[in-house]
């Protein structure tokens, strides 16, 4: 009795974790990677000192992303507030809404860009929380449009299936191959537009690179005008 014990839980050690335990699991250190603060500064840096051409260059982007649980949908909704050229301290450019969840059929992450159907996502920002009651009504995605996640080793890699992403601009079919690249602390991603003929409209070769941004504070002094010292506390 027991050896028969001793080799059934020898027998239930060897069976594997299901594979939606493996993705939702995934899937949660996915959603902890992704939030936070992401910022390109040091690529725009680095470009312009290169002197690179306009026509070359990456802009500034800063983004907060904000994971929010939706009251009626399964994974999670990131709110993502995006500022320009300052950085969070200038103004905000717009914001968006992504839908993620763990798509067991396909042992993947699935990543929907949704828009609004009442004009913009503008009022959610400083008030995230407020997408978890977000309704059908209340938005629209492009189905061929999904991104897919899937983890390899220390890193997430995302992209639309090839050729499936067609979309349409000025009257006129795109087709949009969006990848990204998702680790602990770097986010990389691209978005490239063809016509249906492969003509490129839009897009650049080089990913987009983000890190994750860390906010701290500086302390110190510096002399005056009059000869004094002055303290200062920068952010």
């Amino acid at each position: 009795m027991k050896l028969l014990i001793a080799t059934t839980l020898l027998t239930l050690l060897a069976i594997p974790a299901s594979a939606q335990t493996e993705i939702e699991r995934d899937f949660d250190t996915f959603v902890t990677w992704f939030s936070g603060n992401w910022d390109n500064e040091i690529q725009t840096f680095n470009e312009s000192i290169q002197g690179l051409p306009d026509d070359m260059r990456h802009g500034r982007i800063h983004m907060k992303y904000q994971a929010v649980t939706s009251n009626t949908l399964p994974g999670v909704l990131f709110v993502i507030e995006n500022y320009g050229t300052e950085g969070l301290q200038g103004d905000l450019n717009y914001v968006s809404v992504h839908h993620f969840y763990a798509d067991v059929e396909r042992q993947a992450i699935a990543h929907e860009l949704w828009f609004s159907t009442n004009g913009d996502w503008n009022y959610l920002a400083g008030n995230a929380d407020a997408a978890a009651d977000l309704s059908a009504g209340d938005y629209r995605f492009n189905q061929q449009c999904v991104l897919y996640w899937k983890r390899e080793a220390s890193q997430f890699k995302g992209a639309t299936d090839p050729g499936a992403c067609i979309t349409t601009e000025g009257g006129e079919d795109v087709v949009v191959e969006a990848t990204g690249i998702l680790s602990r602390g770097d986010l990389w991603r691209s978005d490239l537009v063809h016509d249906t003929s492969g003509k490129r409209i839009r897009g650049l070769d080089e990913f987009e690179r983000f890190r994750k941004a860390r906010f701290y504070s500086c302390y110190g002094r510096h002399k005056a005008a009059d000869g004094g010292w002055v303290n200062f506390k920068d952010f």
